[in-house]
C-alpha cells in the first residue's frame, strides 16, 4: 500500500468531537478539546503580546527616528535661511571689490553647507527619503545640501582666494593697473561659471516641494542664483575684455577724452571744451594733453543717419555740437570721427565727463592748483570751471580755453597717480552713480568692448527695453553763452493710470527756469550771457530742448506754456519730440506730456542732462 501521511492524533480526535457535538450527541466537551482550545487560547494570548511589544517598540524607535529628523530639519532650516541672508552682503562685496569681507563670508558659507550637506545624509534622512509623497521633498533637500557645498567649496572658494587681500592699491599702482592679475582673477571666474549653470539647471528640474517650508527655500534660491550666474558670466566677460582694453601684451589703445562744460549744455553733457588723449600700454596711462584747437577748424564735418534730421543742431557741421545728440553710442562715434578727420588718429574709444564728476572724482583722489594758482579740490571745482573762470577773465575766450584744458590735464594726471590709494567701495559706488547721471559716459568702437560699457552703465544710449520705459529730457544751449549755469529743470511724474488693456498712461510735468537776477546778469561778461541775435534782454536764455519717448510707447499730448512750435522724428525707432524755449531772468517754460507704456512695464523713469549745479535738478515721482 502506498504511504500515506498520518495527521496528528489530536486533530483527528477534534474532528470526531466537532462532529459530535454538531449533532448534538452530548452537551458538554470532552476534557482533551476544552484543554487544547485553552492552550490554543494561551498561544494566541502571547503573539499577541508578542506582536504589541514589536509594534511598541517599532513605534518608539519611529517616533525616536521622527523625533530625530524633526529636530535635524529644523537646524538644517535655520542654517539654510541663515545662507540665504548672506546673498546681498556677498553681492556687495563682489560689486565693491571688498576681498576681506568676501573671503570671510565664503569661509562661514563653505563650513555651513558642508555642515548642511552632511547632516542631510544621516541614516534619519537617508530612510525618509524613502516615504512616500514626502520623501521626495526630502531628497530635494539633500541635493539642494549636495549642491550648496559643490558651489560653496568649488565656485566660491576659488574666486574669493584669488582676490584675498587684494585693495584698488594693488591693483593700481603709480597710474599703472596690474593686467595680468586681472588675468589671474579671471581664471576661477571662467571655472566657476560651468558649476552655477550646471547648479542652476538641477534646481530649476527639482518638482515643487509638498513642504512649504522647503518650497520657501526653493524659490529662495532660484532667483539669487541665476542672478550670481549673470553676475559672474558678466563677470568673465569684462575680465576677458579688460586687458585688452587696457593694452595687455604691448598693444596699444588710444581713447579720446572729452572734458564737457554744463555751463553751456549739451544733450549728451555740455560744450566739449576741451579734447585730449589718453593711451594705455599694458595698463599703464599716458596723457597727450588737452587742446580746443579742434573746436576753431572748418571745412571738417560728419554724415548724420537719415532717421537723425529731428537733430537739426549743427551736429553734422563741427565738433561744437558733436555731442548735441543724446544718445551717447552715436555722439561717442560722431566726435571720434571728428578727432579722426582733425588729427589723423583713430580713437578706440571715447571718454567724456563733466567738471561736477570730475569734482567728486578729485574729493576721493587729491586736490591740486591750477597753471594760474586757482585751487582745485572736491568743493569747488564745478564752480571755477564752469563759472567763476569766466567771472574772471571776461570775453578772453583763449584764457577760457587755457584755463580749462589744464585743469582737465592736471586733473587726469592727479586721478591716475592717486587711484590707487582710494577707498575702493567709494569710488566704485561714485563711477557707477556718475554713469546713471549720464556725468561719465563712454564710447568703444569695437562691438563686444561697446557692449561691455553699456552692460557697466557708461553707454549712454536710449533705451530699448518696452518694459523698463526711459523718458529722456535733453536740453543745448542756443543762447551762445555759458548761461546754462542758471538752468533748473523741476520734472512731476504722476502715478500711472491703469487702463483696460493693461496698459500705463503717466502724466510728466517738466520747467525749465532761469534762475538768474537782473543784477546778476549785468555784472556778467557778454561770454556768459551769450551773444544770440535773438535775445529780448540780457538775461534771456534760449534752449532747444529733445524730448525722447520710451520704446514702443505713445505720446498721447504734448503742450507747452508758454506756447511754442515743435518738431518730432524717429531715430533709432524712438519717438524725438523737438522744441525749443526762451525765458527771462526768473520765467520758467512748462512741458506737459501723457505718455502710455506697454502692459507689465516697470515703472516709468525720467533722465535730463546733467546740469551745471546739482541741486537745480529735481525729479519727483508720485507714489514712489
Amino acid at each position: 500500500m502506498p504511504e500515506t501521511t498520518r495527521a496528528p492524533k489530536h486533530a483527528a480526535h477534534l474532528a470526531k468531537a466537532d462532529d459530535f457535538a454538531s449533532q448534538g450527541a452530548y452537551q458538554e466537551q470532552p476534557v482533551a478539546y476544552t484543554r487544547l482550545r485553552k492552550r490554543r487560547k494561551k498561544r494566541g494570548h502571547g503573539c499577541l503580546i508578542s506582536f504589541l511589544a514589536v509594534l511598541l517598540v517599532a513605534l518608539a524607535i519611529v517616533g525616536a527616528c521622527g523625533y530625530k529628523l524633526y529636530t535635524s530639519a529644523k537646524q538644517v532650516h535655520t542654517q539654510g535661511t541663515w545662507m540665504l541672508t548672506q546673498i546681498d552682503p556677498m553681492k556687495e562685496a563682489l560689486e565693491t571689490g571688498d576681498s576681506e569681507r568676501l573671503i570671510s563670508i565664503s569661509q562661514e558659507l563653505t563650513q555651513t553647507a558642508a555642515w548642511i550637506n552632511a547632516e542631510t545624509h544621516t541614516t534619519f534622512w537617508n530612510l525618509a527619503s524613502f516615504l512616500p509623497v514626502f520623501g521626495e521633498d526630502i531628497r530635494t533637500v539633500q541635493t539642494l545640501g549636495g549642491l550648496a557645498e559643490s558651489l560653496t567649496r568649488d565656485a566660491l572658494t576659488p574666486i574669493s582666494e584669488s582676490v584675498a587681500g587684494l585693495k584698488l592699491g594693488d591693483l593700481v599702482q603709480d597710474g599703472q593697473i596690474d593686467v595680468a592679475l586681472l588675468q589671474r582673477i579671471a581664471i576661477p571666474v571662467s571655472g566657476a561659471l560651468p558649476l552655477i549653470r550646471d547648479a542652476a539647471a538641477t534646481i530649476g528640474a527639482l518638482p515643487d516641494a509638498h513642504i512649504q517650508k522647503v518650497q520657501n527655500i526653493l524659490d529662495k534660491v532660484r532667483d539669487p542664483l541665476d542672478e550670481y550666474g549673470s553676475l559672474l558670466d558678466f563677470a568673465d566677460q569684462a575680465l576677458a575684455l579688460l586687458p585688452r582694453m587696457l593694452g595687455a601684451d604691448g598693444q596699444t589703445r588710444t581713447y579720446l577724452v572729452l572734458a564737457l562744460s554744463n555751463a553751456e549744455l549739451r544733450s549728451a553733457g555740455g560744450f566739449p571744451g576741451a579734447w585730449g588723449t589718453l593711451t594705455v600700454t599694458d595698463g599703464r596711462f599716458e596723457l597727450g594733453g588737452f587742446t580746443a584747437d579742434i573746436m576753431r577748424v572748418d571745412g571738417i564735418s560728419v554724415e548724420l543717419h537719415e532717421d537723425e534730421g529731428v537733430y537739426n543742431f549743427g551736429i553734422g557741421s563741427g565738433p561744437n555740437s558733436a555731442i548735441a545728440m543724446p544718445n551717447f553710442n552715436r555722439t561717442g562715434e560722431i566726435a571720434a570721427d571728428y578727432w579722426r578727420q582733425w588729427s589723423g588718429r583713430h580713437a578706440d574709444g571715447v571718454v567724456a565727463l563733466d567738471p561736477v564728476a570730475l569734482q567728486q572724482l578729485i574729493a576721493l583722489t587729491g586736490e591740486f592748483d591750477a597753471e594760474d594758482g586757482t585751487h582745485i579740490d572736491g568743493s569747488n571745482a564745478a564752480y571755477e570751471i564752469l563759472h567763476n573762470v569766466y567771472v574772471r577773465y571776461g570775453n578772453d575766450n583763449a584764457s577760457h580755453d587755457a584755463f580749462f584744458s589744464d585743469v582737465a590735464d592736471r586733473a587726469a594726471s592727479v586721478f591716475f597717480g592717486n587711484l590707487g590709494n582710494a577707498d575702493t567701495g567709494a569710488l566704485v559706488g561714485l563711477v557707477k552713480r556718475l554713469g546713471e547721471e549720464r556725468r561719465f559716459q563712454m564710447w568703444m568702437a569695437d562691438a563686444d568692448e561697446e557692449a561691455l560699457v553699456s552692460a557697466l552703465g557708461f553707454g549712454g544710449e536710449y533705451a530699448h527695453d518696452p518694459l523698463e520705459p526711459v523718458l529722456g529730457i535733453f536740453l543745448n544751449d542756443q543762447t551762445y553763452s555759458k548761461i546754462d549755469w542758471y538752468a533748473a529743470v523741476d520734472v512731476q511724474v504722476s502715478e500711472p493710470q491703469i487702463n483696460a488693456d493693461g496698459t500705463q498712461t503717466y502724466t510728466i510735468a517738466a520747467t525749465l527756469t532761469n534762475t538768474i537776477t537782473w543784477d546778476e546778469a549785468e555784472s556778467l561778461p557778454g561770454y556768459v550771457t551769450g551773444w544770440n541775435s535773438g535775445k529780448r534782454d540780457v538775461t534771456d536764455m534760449i534752449t532747444t530742448l529733445f524730448f525722447s519717448m520710451p520704446q514702443d510707447a505713445v505720446l498721447e499730448s504734448f503742450e507747452v506754456s508758454p506756447e511754442a512750435s515743435y518738431w518730432d522724428g524717429w531715430p533709432e525707432g524712438i519717438q524725438v519730440v523737438k522744441t525749443i524755449a526762451q525765458d527771462l531772468a526768473g520765467e520758467s517754460t512748462v512741458f506737459t506730456m501723457r505718455v502710455t507704456v506697454p502692459a507689465g512695464a516697470e515703472p516709468l523713469v525720467v533722465h535730463v542732462t546733467p546740469l551745471a549745479q546739482e541741486g537745480n535738478l529735481t525729479i519727483s515721482y508720485a507714489g514712489r
